[in-house]
């Protein structure tokens, strides 16, 4: 049954128009005070023998933290007006431009009255989130200029097959999140994307280590096109959600009922066997950084500081076939990606379900 849609008067309109307003203004202010302490830090690591302290940032942190928590505030208020199909949201100004959200957003279409409405309003959130983020990666070279975030009109299709897989995801309890993946990066972009982050115990972090550096790992059957970006749904538990199950879906004291609840999930296509069903619910590589990235640039802290995800990826070495494991080791303040026996299984490990739009939509 279709969702009656409200009708938004004049003074919401207005008023939504000054909430983003505000969002933009708090983003130019988050932009620069984190420019100013990315210059103190640059400046102390050039004298000899001084170590900066925090109590030496503690001023601009705070009108930091201040700034992105009105950002979030104020981007939250003003999103679901513009979430809506056939939002008059987009005001006819010359100002438009200005706006912080993309105008897209105030016109996905009549299809994205097809979404669930928690999916829609996830959705447009992160989409928003990471509009800013790109801006500002793309400027400071961290990003390819390439690498352009569409506009959210052009990924819909990517979006709606992702739906179902979002809803089997909040029904089963796993906390999943909508998050945008930057497609095709070597790990030095993926390591420059993922150092420099504040955590919540000042320590900052140092990007990404591969202990199988000089192997090949067995990739996901990938066709790119043009658009380097993808759309995933993963569960942004702090812990993997299904614990105690081996890569191969055959070992472990959770292993057969993982297997029973992953067989769910539309992305996994084949069931041929209960490895084969772990494998297809699990994030790549680039899919898991993404989602560690993602809760970085919303200044929250990294999932996995205890446990690690099975990866998606198979490792080849000296004729052992072994799986990726992600996790986040905060003693380095580094994201790291490992390999591992298969049949291994332990309580602090296990599988993060998620999806991509290239799990379900051919040639996405």
């Amino acid at each position: 049954m279709t969702e009656r849609m409200p009708h938004l008067t004049p003074e919401v309109r207005n008023f939504s128009w000054e909430i983003a307003q505000a969002a933009n203004r708090a983003f130019e202010t988050l932009r620069e005070v984190e420019a100013n302490i990315t210059e103190v830090q640059k400046v102390a690591l050039t004298v000899e023998g001084v170590e900066l302290t925090y109590g030496a940032i503690a001023p601009l942190e705070k009108i930091r933290n201040d700034a992105q928590t009105n950002f979030r505030l104020l981007t939250e208020m003003a999103t679901p007006v513009m979430s809506l199909p056939k939002s008059p949201f987009a005001l006819d100004s010359n100002d438009a431009s200005a706006i912080v959200v993309p105008q897209s957003v105030g016109a996905i279409t009549e299809q994205s009255e097809t979404l669930p409405a928690d999916y829609r309003e996830c959705l447009v959130t992160r989409y928003v989130q990471k509009s800013e983020a790109v801006v500002r990666q793309i400027k400071d070279g961290t990003l390819p200029e390439n690498y352009a975030l569409p506009e959210l009109h052009d990924l819909l299709e990517r979006a709606i097959s992702l739906a179902s897989t979002y809803e089997i995801m909040v029904k089963n309890g796993w906390q999943p999140d909508v998050v945008f993946v930057p497609r095709g990066l070597s790990l030095g972009q993926w390591n420059a994307l993922l150092t420099g982050h504040r955590l919540a115990d000042h320590s900052w972090t140092e990007g990404v280590h591969r202990t199988w550096a000089g192997f090949e790992a067995v990739p996901p059957i990938i066709s790119l096109d043009a658009n380097p970006w993808g759309i995933a749904v993963v569960s942004a538990a702090t812990r993997p959600i299904l614990a105690s199950v081996s890569k191969d879906g055959e070992h472990g004291f959770n292993a057969a009922n993982a297997v029973r609840a992953l067989v769910e999930l539309p992305s996994v296509g084949d069931a041929s066997s209960p490895a084969a069903i772990v494998r297809g619910a699990s994030p790549t590589e680039e899919r898991y950084f993404a989602l560690q990235l993602s809760r970085l640039e919303r200044g929250e802290m990294p999932v996995d500081l205890e446990t690690w995800t099975i990866g998606h990826e198979d490792l080849e070495i000296g004729g052992e076939l072994g799986s990726l494991y992600f996790y986040f080791r905060p003693k380095e303040h580094r994201f790291k990606s490992i390999w591992r026996n298969r049949e291994a299984f332990d309580n602090n490990d296990g599988v993060r379900p998620s999806a991509g739009d290239e799990d379900l939509i051919p040639n996405a």
